[in-house]
């Protein structure tokens, strides 16, 4: 069966009989037992982060909820298109820009200078001029005045779900206490449960300012960084919005990994279009991890039309990259006498 739109059963199906009690429990246990994933943006520059206990609030702004007990009382974004809980790029470039401490309608940040260092900590770069830098990334301004076009201009993608452990929505309950010496009354939300995968998205260009260079790189580094370290979305201040298992270790590790499987698809690529056999050997004994399997990779090849010389740059290759003491390196040699 296919996955239902979250997003219509939440703010039209749920009131298609109006207050019929049942009728609101049915759906909202259909949205609580949905599961689902979308396919990350295709960008230049992605990571993923995974929400932590207690999970993560979106859109509790929205208008939501009517008398009936069973109701969730509190709104949520959902897609419009995929139905899922996704995290639109203007939240992702507000929580960041409120990081950067850069200037709003409403004034300065009174923390802009605290904020300001721990960017240049991060980036360890410690002339840099945040303010600066965030202009030319958040409103494509440079420091002469000078605005970037759309092509040059970073742009902040929605994060999508990428990957769940178990249920991707859960329930909460919240007890504002409005009267002291009232009982509070609890309220009914909905949320992105723990251990749900999202990947944020991005197209970055490199900024240079004052001969300081930040990369397009960088800038995705510390991006990572600061959503890491504070979280996004509401309720940020009791725990919600924060991401599991993260450390920058961690993140360097993942980069190595994506980089060298990007190396490896390229490496493919490039044998598979080369005319010459000794080309694709080779360009196959750099994508591949172990001499037992280049060794039959090799049992592949038509190799007896191969000169002396050829052989001797495949043999060369070979004990560059494996271990001279495998005996399946010596079984690839053997086979090019």
């Amino acid at each position: 069966m296919s996955r239902p739109n979250l997003g219509y059963l939440f703010y039209r199906e749920c009131y298609a009989k109006g207050e019929n009690e049942n009728h609101i429990k049915n759906t909202i246990e259909k949205i609580l037992q949905a599961n689902g994933t979308d396919k990350a943006v295709p960008a230049s520059h992605l990571f993923e982060l995974t929400t932590h206990y207690p999970g993560l609030l979106l859109g509790t702004g929205y208008s939501h909820g009517i008398s009936a007990e069973e109701d969730v009382k509190i709104g949520f974004y959902f897609d419009h298109s995929s139905g899922l809980p996704t995290i639109p790029g203007s939240s992702v470039k507000g929580k960041l820009r409120d990081l950067f401490g850069y200037p709003m309608k409403k004034g300065k940040d009174p923390y802009a200078e605290a904020k300001h260092e721990m960017i240049r900590d991060f980036l360890k770069k410690p002339k840099l001029d945040v303010e600066a830098l965030a202009a030319a990334i958040f409103e494509g301004i440079l420091p002469d005045g000078k605005r970037l076009g759309i092509y040059q201009r970073d742009i902040f993608y929605d994060a999508r779900v990428t990957a769940t452990k178990g249920q991707l929505m859960a329930d909460d309950y919240i007890t504002p206490h409005k009267e002291p010496l009232k009982n509070p009354i609890p309220i009914r939300l909905l949320k992105v449960a723990p251990d749900v995968t999202f990947t944020f998205a991005f197209a970055l260009h490199d900024t240079t300012l004052d001969g300081i260079v930040v990369t397009a790189d960088e800038k995705e580094r510390l991006f990572y960084q600061l959503l890491a370290e504070f979280g996004i979305g509401a309720k940020t201040n009791v725990g919600y919005g924060y991401f599991g298992e993260v450390s920058m270790e961690a993140y360097d590790a993942k980069k190595r990994e994506m980089n060298d499987l990007e190396h490896r698809k390229q490496m493919r690529e490039k044998a598979a279009a080369s005319d010459s056999l000794v080309d694709k050997i080779i360009m196959d004994i750099e994508i591949t991890g172990t001499p037992r399997t280049m060794h039959k990779k090799l049992r592949d090849y038509d190799i007896s039309s191969l000169i002396a010389e050829e052989r001797s740059r495949i043999e060369n290759k070979l004990q560059e990259k494996y271990d001279s003491n495998d005996r399946f390196l010596r079984k690839c040699l053997n086979r090019l006498k």
